[in-house]
C-alpha cells in the first residue's frame, strides 16, 4: 500500500493500532491517497505517479503507512484497503486524463491481495467502471509476494497482465535470491530498493549492484526505476549508469491529488536544471525525441491511410448495398405487377366458371322439365312414340354427360390455377427471405468494418505505449 515514502516531518504515533481503530478509520473515510512523481531521467519529464495511502487521524494528524499497514496485513483488512486504494487511484487517473494530464498510475499489491480469489474480478471491475486504460495501470509487487506461492501467483498475475496491466517488481534485490520468476511474468520494470540508491556515488559496491540490476532489467526486456533519490550525486550516478526512471524527494514528496500539477511543474523545472550537467545526453535526448516524433508522424500517416482504405471499403459496400436494394425493389415491383395480373386473370376465369355453372344449372332444369313432359307424353303416346322419346332422352343424357365432363375439366383447370397461385406465393416468400439474407450480410459487413476500425485504434494505442516506453 506504499510503505516507503513516509514524510520525515509526520508526527510520531503509538505503534499499537488496533484492528477496530483501522476499521473505524476506513468507515469514517479517514484514509487518503497521496501521489509521488515517477520521472524519466533521460527525457527529464514526469511520466507517472505512485499512489501511497495515508491515515488522516482526527487527533494525531497524518499517519504514515508503516504505522497501520502491518495491522491491516495481520487482520486481513489489507484486501479491502487495497480495493479502496485501487478504486480511488484509477478514478483519479481518469480525472487527470480528462484535464489533459496523462500519467501512469502505480499501485502496490500485498501478498494477501495476490493470494485472494477476488483480485482478478476486482481489477476487471475497476477498469470497466472507471474507464481507465489498462496500459496506464502498473501493479507493484514484492519478490516475496510472487514467490510465496509461485504457481498460484503466476496464474493470477498473468491473467492481470493479459488485461493490459503492467507489473513492476518492488524493492528488487532485498527478497528472494532466485531469479526464476523473471521468466514467469511479463515484467515491465524492476524497482531498485532505496537501500542501494542511498550509497550511489559514494559506495562502489552499491554502484556495482545498481549497474547489475539495470543490466538485468534491460536483459529481460524491461526498464529500471530507482527509488529514494534524494541528492544530486545520486541523480548523476544513476544518469551515468543510464537508469531509465526514478523517484524520490529530490523530485518531490508524495502530495494530495490537487497539489500534483504544481509539483510536476516544479519537478520538471528542476530536472531541466539538473540535465544541464549532461550536454551530450541533452543532445541525444533531443535526437531521441525527434525520432520519436518522426515515428509518431509515420504511424499517424499509416493510420490515416488505413482509415481512408476502410472508408473506401465502406463506400463500396454501401454502393453495393444500394444497388442490391434497388435491384431487389425492382424485382419486388415486377413480382407484384405479375401477381396482380395473375390475380385478375384468375378472377376473370372464376367469373367465367360461375357463368358456365349457371348455364349448367339452367340446362339441368330444362332436362328435368323435358323428363316431366316425356313422362306425360309416354302415357298418351303409343309404342312408336316411346321409341322416339327414348332416343330424344338418350341424346339429352349424352348432352348432359358432355356438360358434366366440361364442368369437371373446368374444375381441374381451376385447381391448377390455384396450385400455380400457391407456387407464386411460395416463390414470393423465398424472394423475401433472400432479401432479408442480403440485409443481414450487409449488416455483417458493417460490423466487420467497425471491428477493423476498433482493431486499428487498438494498434495505435499499443504503438503509443511502445513509444512512451
Amino acid at each position: 500500500m506504499g510503505t516507503r515514502e513516509v514524510p520525515r516531518d509526520e508526527p510520531a504515533v503509538p505503534m499499537m493500532r488496533t484492528e477496530m481503530s483501522l476499521r473505524t478509520a476506513m468507515y469514517n473515510n479517514e484514509l487518503v491517497l497521496h501521489y509521488q512523481p515517477v520521472v524519466d531521467l533521460t527525457l527529464g519529464a514526469v511520466v507517472g505517479v505512485e499512489a501511497l495511502v495515508r491515515w488522516m487521524h482526527p487527533s494525531d494528524g497524518l499517519i504514515g503507512p508503516d504505522q497501520f499497514i502491518p495491522v491491516a496485513e495481520a487482520s486481513g483488512l489489507i484486501v479491502a484497503l487495497g480495493t479502496w486504494v485501487l478504486d480511488q487511484a484509477a478514478t483519479q487517473a481518469v480525472r487527470w486524463r480528462a484535464e489533459g494530464l496523462s500519467l501512469d498510475m502505480a499501485v502496490n499489491l500485498s501478498t494477501r491481495q495476490v493470494a485472494h480469489l477476488d483480485l482478478v474480478p476486482t481489477v476487471a471491475r475497476v477498469l470497466r467502471e472507471t474507464g481507465l486504460d489498462p496500459h496506464r495501470l502498473v501493479f507493484e509487487v514484492t519478490e516475496s509476494a510472487v514467490m510465496e506461492d509461485a504457481e498460484a501467483a503466476a496464474a493470477v498475475l498473468n491473467r492481470i497482465t493479459e488485461m493490459g496491466v503492467s507489473l513492476s517488481i518492488d524493492d528488487f534485490g532485498t527478497g528472494y535470491n532466485s531469479l526464476v520468476y523473471l521468466k514467469r511474468y511479463l515484467i515491465r520494470s524492476l524497482k531498485i530498493d532505496r537501500s542501494f540508491t542511498a550509497g550511489m556515488g559514494v559506495n562502489a559496491e552499491d554502484d556495482a549492484i545498481v549497474a547489475s540490476v539495470i543490466g538485468l532489467a534491460k536483459a529481460v526486456g524491461g526498464s529500471c526505476i530507482a527509488e529514494g533519490i534524494e541528492t544530486q550525486e545520486q541523480y548523476v550516478a544513476l544518469r551515468s549508469l543510464r537508469c531509465g526512471f526514478g523517484q524520490g524527494w529530490l523530485f518531490g514528496r508524495a502530495v494530495p491529488a490537487e497539489e500534483l500539477p504544481e509539483l510536476i511543474a516544479e519537478c520538471e523545472a528542476k530536472l531541466a536544471a539538473l540535465a544541464l550537467t549532461f550536454p551530450q545526453e541533452n543532445e541525444h535526448r533531443d535526437q531521441t525525441a525527434d525520432r520519436r516524433d518522426q515515428v509518431a508522424d509515420r504511424r499517424d500517416q499509416v493510420a490515416d491511410q488505413r482509415d481512408q482504405i476502410a472508408d473506401q471499403r465502406d463506400q463500396i459496400g454501401d454502393q453495393r448495398d444500394q444497388t442490391g436494394d434497388q435491384a431487389s425493389d425492382q424485382r419486388d415491383e415486377r413480382d407484384q405487377a405479375s401477381d396482380q395480373a395473375s390475380d385478375q386473370r384468375d378472377q376473370a376465369s372464376d367469373q367465367r366458371d360461375q357463368a358456365s355453372d349457371q348455364r349448367d344449372e339452367t340446362g339441368d332444369q330444362r332436362d328435368q322439365t323435358g323428363d316431366q313432359r316425356d313422362q306425360t307424353g309416354d302415357q298418351r303416346r303409343d309404342q312408336t312414340g316411346d321409341q322416339r322419346r327414348d332416343q330424344t332422352k338418350n341424346q339429352r343424357d349424352q348432352t348432359k354427360n358432355q356438360r358434366d365432363q366440361t364442368k369437371n375439366q373446368r374444375d381441374q383447370t381451376k385447381n391448377q390455377r390455384d396450385e400455380t397461385r400457391n407456387q407464386r406465393d411460395r416463390a414470393g416468400d423465398q424472394r423475401n427471405q433472400a432479401s432479408d439474407q442480403r440485409d443481414q450480410a450487409s449488416d455483417q459487413r458493417d460490423q466487420a468494418s467497425d471491428q477493423r476500425d476498433q482493431a486499428s485504434d487498438q494498434r495505435d494505442q499499443a504503438s503509443d505505449q511502445r513509444d512512451r516506453a
